[in-house]
């Protein structure tokens, strides 16, 4: 660069998570740094063809479960579609933002590896406020087991991460449900209950199997991931 003149460009390529793709800059340092989104803009619109009622996902889904699930989350009449599947879509936190970025009101659905069991989360908040603050309070939020039909609803001190993938934490930062995605190796989470903040029960009168994984262990492998939008 000449001293005292500027470089005249538009950003063309992205790489996460230097600048968004709608800047323009006067030199190599993007003006909108801090503004980046990895899918770019404008964002990705799921088209209405893909509003299916939990027809499309893999996990097994019934009429009933897909009615219980649309039930619990208070909101009249809405359609679902898949925004994100693990085994379609890749395994990264990179991956899941991709297809995943702007949208609010979605389920997260784990299907565990020891006891298939279908155990997952919802929350109303867009996940572009947790790529701003991080670690997100939302009162509408709650974790299940879709066996069972149990909810456990937030309570204020709940907290949700989805920087690096879907958590529910407790107040001791303990998670409930939910992990970090990783790599094509890394498909563990954690699934416990008893806790505060979305506090569900165990199966047995000695506290030692939860009602999430049906085992008495804290951390559990799945076999599969989706993501679905919810839309009135």
């Amino acid at each position: 660069m000449i001293e005292g003149k500027a470089w005249h460009c538009k950003v063309t390529e992205v790489m996460y998570p230097i600048c968004s793709s709608r800047g323009s800059c006067n030199s190599f340092t993007c003006d909108h740094r801090e503004d980046y989104h990895i899918n770019g803009w404008p964002p990705k619109i799921l088209p209405e063809e893909y509003y299916t009622n939990f027809e499309a996902s893999q996990l097994g889904i019934t009429s009933e479960d897909s009615q219980w699930l649309i039930e619990q989350t208070l909101l009249s009449s809405p359609k679902v579609g898949l925004l994100y599947r693990q085994s379609r879509d890749g395994i990264t936190f990179y991956d899941f933002w991709k297809q995943c970025e702007w949208y609010g009101s979605i389920y997260v659905l784990y299907k565990l590896k020891a006891t298939n069991r279908r155990v997952g989360g919802y929350i109303s908040k867009t996940l572009e406020t947790y790529e701003k603050e991080g670690v997100v309070n939302d009162p509408n939020s709650f974790v299940f087991s879709l066996e069972k039909k149990i909810v456990a609803r937030a309570q204020p001190n709940s907290f949700i991460y989805f920087q690096y993938g879907p958590i529910f934490w407790s107040s001791q930062w303990k998670v409930v449900l939910g992990g970090f995605l990783v790599s094509n190796s890394f498909n563990q989470i954690g699934t416990s209950c008893g806790m505060d903040g979305y506090t569900m029960p165990f199966e047995n009168n000695e506290k030692t199997i939860c009602s999430l994984s049906g085992t008495t262990d804290t951390v559990s492998e799945y076999t599969e991931l989706e993501i679905w939008h919810i839309k009135e």
